[in-house]
């Protein structure tokens, strides 16, 4: 919030040009920060098991990292007098990490995936009640933009295939 502050403040002294983008939950082929889902997808595409000790219950707008690049893309290409900010989110409803267990466990027959149901202390910071659904309005209404996984299984189904193309480029 505080480079956010210093944007605006730029926007309102000097007249630059900013836009911001708030990214949710990214995932997808190279993605750093786990949040569950690349130990998920890289573990059972390597068939070997995975378990978490917590953090099923733990719900997030998991956004594929190629919506968040489309986002961008957009607010690039955007009108002038387009909003400021925008949420690189899917705008539904949010995804636990058990259901994203299901659905890896779905996509890669044989999947070892384990997850407690429990909120553990390194997830009480996430299901602390500041996520929900965030809307994406203004990014479908003034930029044309809509996430193209939208749908959790099918942005899932896509990192499994790209992590998969990628390994065998790597043999």
């Amino acid at each position: 919030m505080g480079a956010e502050a210093f944007c605006h403040a730029y926007v309102q002294c000097f007249g630059l040009d900013v836009r911001i983008v708030r990214p949710s939950a990214v995932y997808g082929l190279g993605m750093n920060f786990p949040i569950y889902v690349r130990p998920m997808v890289e573990a059972a595409v390597a068939g070997q098991p995975v378990a978490f000790a917590s953090g099923g219950p733990v719900a997030r707008d998991y956004t594929h990292v190629k919506d968040l690049a489309g986002i961008t893309m957009a607010l690039l290409d955007g009108p002038a007098d387009a909003d400021r900010t925008f949420f690189g989110a899917t705008g539904r409803d949010l995804v636990s990490a058990s259901r994203v267990a299901e659905l890896v466990r779905e996509l890669v027959p044989g999947a070892d995936i384990t997850i407690a149901d429990v909120v553990g202390p390194a997830d009480r910071f996430e299901s602390g009640g500041f996520r929900g659904r965030l809307s994406i309005d203004n990014a479908r209404e003034q930029l044309g933009w809509a996430p193209r996984f939208g749908d959790i299984r099918d942005g899932l189904a896509e990192y499994v295939d790209s992590l998969r193309a990628y390994r065998a480029a790597q043999a």
